[in-house]
């Protein structure tokens, strides 16, 4: 038997692992892609995250105050915003009351 014969009899296996491995590794970028895809992060979500690194380094009592805070602020806003006081209801802000102001006459 030649040494060509040889080579490609032994390749063969060895390429078809290679390209076996290649179809593994592109359906795995497939898969990667389409969970990225669908992990769309709005402004309010990329804000959180961006504090995250000096939240983390608070002690547990300062972690405590600040959650306090936020919770507080939101509350405030959604109070005087006038959204309803369940933090899980999908209510809108109602209508601001205006009062009518005077017309010169």
């Amino acid at each position: 038997m030649d040494e060509a014969s040889t080579s490609s009899r032994d390749a063969g296996p060895l390429q078809h692992r290679r390209r076996k491995a290649s179809e593994v590794s592109d359906e795995i970028d497939r898969k990667i892609r389409k969970s990225l895809e669908k992990m769309e992060i709005d402004e309010d979500e990329a804000f959180f995250i961006s504090i995250l690194p000096s939240v983390r380094q608070l002690s547990a009592d300062d972690t405590l105050d600040f959650r306090m805070a936020v919770l507080k602020a939101i509350k405030d806003i959604r109070t005087r915003s006038g959204y309803a006081s369940s933090p899980f209801s999908t209510q809108t802000p109602s209508t601001p009351q205006t009062t009518a102001t005077p017309t010169p006459t």
